[in-house]
């Protein structure tokens, strides 16, 4: 990306195309750019469609529902309110606040106003101001918090925010947490035009300080990642203010020449100094998107990096470069995370880092909407009808299952399978592989095992950033092209638009009205009339293989153009006509095994000097080592037990193993004060039967390893060996050799030598056992294969009777808000059923309580889908947790293995409307 862009540097002239017309968003202009050495020009790309300004979308029906209960709920309440989350917004510096409850950043209010500012916007459009709370004033709030922030902006630079440059944490706050801000400031005056001018030069002035800081400066960590927001605002100014007021040095101190070469120079060298997404996803520099779960954490994994950054890439590139390799880019990124990350209704798995495939790990809320707001970017600038099908998987599933129905509390992490919303821990200490020994490096993070719970407690970034979900995506379901004279129905839910003048196009003040029930229901009528003729351009899903328009067969997964003449009322017809489907392929793909340790007649190693490549691990995780050149393993913390398997299988042709053995060095936690004793840990080899995942010996047990301290570091421990000999152990099966790490109250490093690693060897008899000697294996855990079942975009799930306790309230915080609470989540109803995917029946029948004006209804649904199935009595909760275990692999055969209950049938809902929810099963084998 950066060799890209450092290729179009600008200086020379910039010039529009078109004259811009009145609206800001409606046609902006193309660029023609001189290179440095005036040799040639280039095109800034225009974005496929164009996105209607606030004030120009009418939202209704149920969208109109959620938006207002969002505002009257913990999203408006933040504003003014003491419990936990809210303290961040309402006493934040960037609003005349003590900032007291930062933790050192400036982002909440930033997040919480990219929300909340175009929420009143929408509801104000829809003509819907009396329905807020006359209690919050939610929209006098908003409009001075932007008062507050236009009017306090750094007199001499020009900076936005409380901060300039870094606010001291060392975690790039600087550089990136006003971005938010700007946004909110350009939506505000896209609703208030009265204002644009004041706005467009506060952000031009800003944007113009942080172009100066850029040369000077590093960029690291948040803003090093999410560089594509700085040159999204950048293009923004291009497109609506360069037009407006290029001439204006009120507005462009530096000219229109001089701000467009000083913004596109900025975004060359942000990018250049911000992580390069292409070799991360291409896996061809020195940090690699991962092919499965991450153990440690870090900024390059870190899903809501990965969601606003690496998702925004490709749009903010193409419209730099025109290159059609930065085109297919947003296709590769998005093929990446549905291999190695994906999900079914969260798109990609990051409980904070990337966590694999398995469903019942989780993936945090910040990345869900900030996943939705890159993708309706993405469907923006190329135009890809696909994009919008995955904003409606987010939207429909994720972003209603992220909060309680009545908004009032949300998750900081969401999993696709989840009995259990609140603390679980293993009751074993988390040794061994799991009660289904299945999926290796599947082990449930902290956040998964205790940030899953529908509170207000969260650390506050998600409470602060999921509003802008809802309002983001109704910005989003219709636009425009002015150059061929098109409006777009990107989604089909109801809403309407005030379409403004098109050169040579509609007409002023054309209206478009959407209206129908999708996704709860599939008729959508679409009434227009437009005052020259035009082309309505209709998104008709991929899933939709039976749609019609106007009862004519329509091609899925496209913009279907419909022509509309002049001053007639046309009223389009669309059936979407869905049929329940099933996905399969869920689940995590299956641990590849490393290269077989085979029988020889000599001791022969075991590879563990490569710590990406010789090891799985549960628990433990690879950090850096104060040896030069090497890695440690660290073991968990002190009384959590983890595992680190050694994915070599041992293959011994039917030879009996005589011994096993490793040599560790280590450092061990923090010395005991004193007076004070700590058990120090200790270490178990234990050799493991690959086909059904049960211990075969327990080779050795080490002493307590506790006389080399991490905190009075004088060196790692002299060489401890662990193992044993004269074993006998017949090794006609295959075999893992596992390192389990018993904590106790002190844990422990242990060093990895990349040369040499862990010193393992493994040495046989010349005698062979009983049975036929297994083949090296594949695998170590199998593909599990997983099915979901879905109708339209909506993801089903069975749903458990919730037993629902508060366990904190925040009554002492006032003004006591009732419903602001952290709730623990149960079921007592069985969950770990396989399904008989060729009996799937859906009914269209809504429960007797459903309200169409409340659709994400925990206790109520708009229809349902029946599928018989069978319990699977192998698969149970992880390690005694209340988080459920890993998916058997399917098909299951009920064979004495895989023992199965009686047929029974399930009823499955909308998982939009679940707290708890299964929506990943196997699936019987057909002749069950």
């Amino acid at each position: 990306v950066a060799a890209v862009f450092m290729a179009l540097c600008v200086a020379l002239p910039y010039e529009y195309a078109k004259k811009a017309p009145t609206n800001l968003l409606c046609e902006p202009g193309t660029s023609d750019i001189s290179d440095w050495s005036g040799s040639g020009s280039f095109t800034l790309q225009q974005p496929a469609f164009n996105r209607l300004s606030l004030g120009a979308i009418k939202p209704r029906g149920w969208l109109l529902d959620q938006l207002v209960l969002q505002a009257n709920s913990l999203s408006g309440y933040l504003s003014s309110s003491s419990f936990p989350g809210a303290d961040h917004v309402n006493t934040s510096l960037w609003s005349g606040g003590d900032g007291h409850m930062a933790g050192g950043t400036d982002q909440w209010l930033p997040y919480w106003t990219n929300g909340n500012v175009p929420l009143v916007s929408l509801v104000q459009s829809a003509d819907a101001t009396s329905r807020l709370s006359p209690t919050l004033d939610l929209v006098s709030i908003c409009n001075n918090m932007m008062e507050y922030v236009l009017h306090h902006t750094n007199k001499t630079n020009g900076w936005i925010g409380p901060f300039t440059n870094e606010p001291g944490d060392n975690n790039g706050h600087g550089l990136w947490d006003p971005l938010n801000m700007l946004r909110s400031l350009i939506m505000h005056a896209e609703y208030h035009p009265e204002l644009e001018k004041e706005i467009a030069t506060a952000v031009v002035a800003h944007l113009t300080e942080e172009s100066r800081l850029l040369k000077t400066d590093p960029v690291i960590k948040w803003a090093q990642t999410r560089w594509p927001t700085f040159v999204e605002m950048c293009q923004y100014v291009f497109d609506v203010y360069v037009p407006k007021y290029g001439t204006d040095t009120t507005v462009m101190p530096l000219g229109q020449q001089g701000t467009i070469q000083e913004l596109y120079n900025a975004s060359v060298l942000f990018a250049a100094k911000g992580m390069d997404w292409k070799s991360y996803y291409h896996r061809t520099g020195n940090i690699k998107f991962p092919l499965g779960p991450v153990s440690g954490w870090n900024t390059n994994d870190h899903g809501v990096n990965n969601a606003e950054g690496a998702m925004r890439w490709p749009s903010v590139a193409w419209r730099m470069s025109g290159s059609d390799a930065d085109r297919s880019e947003m296709d590769y990124v998005l093929h990446m995370m549905d291999t190695y990350q994906g999900q079914v209704a969260t798109l990609f798995c990051a409980d904070e880092v990337f966590c694999g495939r398995a469903p019942h790990r989780g993936t945090e809320t910040c990345a869900v909407v900030e996943a939705m707001a890159s993708l309706e970017l993405a469907f923006q600038t190329f135009g890809t009808a696909s994009l919008m099908d995955r904003v409606e998987r987010l939207a429909f599933n994720a972003l209603p299952a992220a909060l309680t129905a009545d908004m009032w509390t949300h998750v900081y992490v969401q999993q696709a399978n989840s009995v259990f919303a609140g603390n679980t821990k293993p009751q074993d200490g988390g040794v061994g592989l799991g009660d289904t020994g299945v999926g290796l490096g599947d082990t449930p993070s902290g956040e998964d095992m205790g940030a899953n719970f529908y509170g207000v407690s969260h650390f506050p970034c998600c409470i602060t950033n999921f509003p802008q979900g809802w309002p983001k995506f109704a910005m989003s379901t219709i636009m425009s092209n002015c150059t061929d004279n098109s409006i777009v129905v990107a989604s089909l839910v109801s809403s309407e638009a005030i379409l403004p003048s098109c050169t040579s196009g509609w007409g002023d003040n054309t209206k478009i009205v959407v209206d129908g029930k999708y996704p709860f229901g599939f008729i959508v009528k679409i009434s227009v009339v437009p005052s020259a003729t035009t082309n309505i351009l209709i998104r008709i899903p991929s899933w939709a293989n039976q749609a019609t328009i106007n009862g004519e067969n329509v091609a899925n997964g496209t913009l279907v153009r419909q022509a509309v003449p002049a001053n007639v009322n046309t009223t389009i017809n669309v059936d979407l006509n869905p049929t329940p489907k099933l996905e399969f392929g869920w689940g995590e793909m299956g641990q590849l095994a490393g290269s077989p340790v085979s029988y020889s007649k000599s001791p022969t190693p075991i590879p563990t000097a490569n710590p990406s490549q010789d090891y799985m691990l549960q628990g433990s995780t690879i950090v850096g080592s104060r040896m030069k050149g090497c890695s440690d393993i660290r073991s968990g913390g002190p009384n959590q037990n983890t595992t680190l398997a050694i994915n070599h299988p041992v293959v011994g042709q039917g030879h009996y193993i005589d011994s096993v053995s490793i040599s560790i060095r280590y450092i061990a936690g923090y010395t005991p004060k004193p007076g004070q004793t700590a058990k120090a840990s200790q270490i178990q080899l234990v050799l493991v039967n690959i086909d059904n995942n049960t211990d075969v010996v327990v080779v050795a047990t080490s002493q307590p390893l506790g006389n080399y301290s991490f905190d009075n570091y004088q060196g790692y421990s002299p060489p401890v060996t662990i193992g044993a000999k004269n074993l006998n152990i017949p090794n006609s099966n295959n075999f893992l050799l596992q390192i389990r790490f018993i904590n106790n109250e002190r844990n422990i490093q242990v060093l990895i030598n990349h040369t040499n690693g862990l010193d393992s060897f493994i040495e046989w008899t010349s005698n062979t056992g009983p049975g036929k000697p297994a083949a090296p294996p594949k695998y170590l855990s199998k593909p599990v294969n997983g099915v979901a079942v879905t109708y339209g975009p909506l993801v089903f799930a069975l749903h458990p009777q919730e037993d629902t306790a508060v366990v904190k309230n925040y009554s002492m915080d006032t003004p006591t808000r009732p419903k602001a609470v952290d709730y623990q989540i149960s079921t007592n109803e069985s969950w770990n059923y396989a399904l008989d995917t060729t009996s799937i029946v859906f009914s269209n029948s809504p429960s007797s309580g459903f309200n169409p004006s409340f659709p994400f209804d925990t206790n109520n649904f708009p229809f349902s889908i029946s599928v018989k199935a069978k319990q699977v009595s192998t698969w149970t909760y992880w390690q005694g947790s209340k988080i459920t275990g890993n998916l058997p692999p399917s098909p299951i055969t009920c064979t004495a293995m895989d023992k199965c209950g009686e047929v029974t049938t399930l009823q499955l809902v909308p998982f939009g409307g679940t707290n708890i929810r299964m929506a990943v099963f196997p699936w019987l084998a057909p002749e069950e």
